[in-house]
């Protein structure tokens, strides 16, 4: 049975998890051929789960994903699906307690905008809704000038300042986004940023960094991004979390 698209979501609330899943059974059973896949059938003992994960997205018309609860898997995925110029639609599950505040000050995933649903019924009309799946285009010139695309830290600590020096000693130009003057780094920006660059550096923030959290939001889906459009990718971390 070809797929449609795959789900992806954060195994963090099982009210969530359960939900899609019953949601996804109601589309197979009525919607006639094509199915939507979710990871949890590959959740496979002894493979690499992000291998099929990226097989489903790669080979499906479009990827759905949760975002009531944010995850670095999840948002890298979203990136991976646009990168390659797949059709993405997200939704959220509005009965569930959710951090507004974070998905604002990352500023991704509602710039992407995304639809509410509060059980399986609504999610499902929603998905037997999903028509569009024109693909995103994200053709922009390269950037001669300035290559090297890099996605700053939250503060200027002594591993930021080694990555900008190492960039400069390759006399490379960068260009940045820098948390410190931009409060929010919106998808099109990202998206955009990414496609004019030859190369990208994303340092992933240790967990007791002041807002490591949505810094390392930002930068799964940069890479999930710079990964799908084939893009020279530095992922830098510090310590093992």
């Amino acid at each position: 049975m070809p797929t449609v698209g795959f789900f992806a979501y954060s195994s963090a609330v099982d009210l969530v998890g359960n939900t899609i899943e019953e949601a996804v059974k109601s589309y197979s059973r009525k919607q006639g051929p094509g199915r939507i896949a979710t990871w949890r059938e590959n959740d496979i003992a002894g493979r690499f789960l992000i291998e099929p994960i990226l097989e489903n997205i790669r080979g499906g018309r479009c990827l759905i994903a949760d975002v009531t609860t944010l995850n670095f898997n999840v948002s890298y995925e979203i990136g991976y699906a646009i990168g390659i110029g797949k059709r993405v639609f997200l939704v959220r599950n509005k009965a569930v307690a959710a951090d507004e505040a974070e998905v604002r000050r990352v500023g991704i995933f509602d710039t992407i905008g995304y639809e509410d649903y509060e059980n399986s019924d609504q999610l499902h009309e929603l998905l037997a809704g999903f028509r569009d799946f024109a693909v995103h285009r994200t053709s922009v010139p390269a950037n001669t000038g300035a290559p090297v695309y890099l996605l700053q830290l939250p503060f200027n600590i002594d591993a930021q300042t080694r990555i900008v020096a190492r960039i400069k000693k390759a006399r490379l130009r960068y260009r940045s986004f820098d948390p410190s003057e931009q409060s929010r780094l919106a998808a099109p920006e990202a998206i955009e940023s990414v496609a004019s660059s030859f190369g990208v550096v994303i340092p992933l923030a240790p967990a007791n960094l002041e807002d490591a959290r949505v810094h390392n939001m930002r930068a799964a889906f940069v890479a999930g991004v710079a990964h799908g459009m084939d893009k020279v990718t530095t992922l830098i971390q510090s310590g093992d979390d």
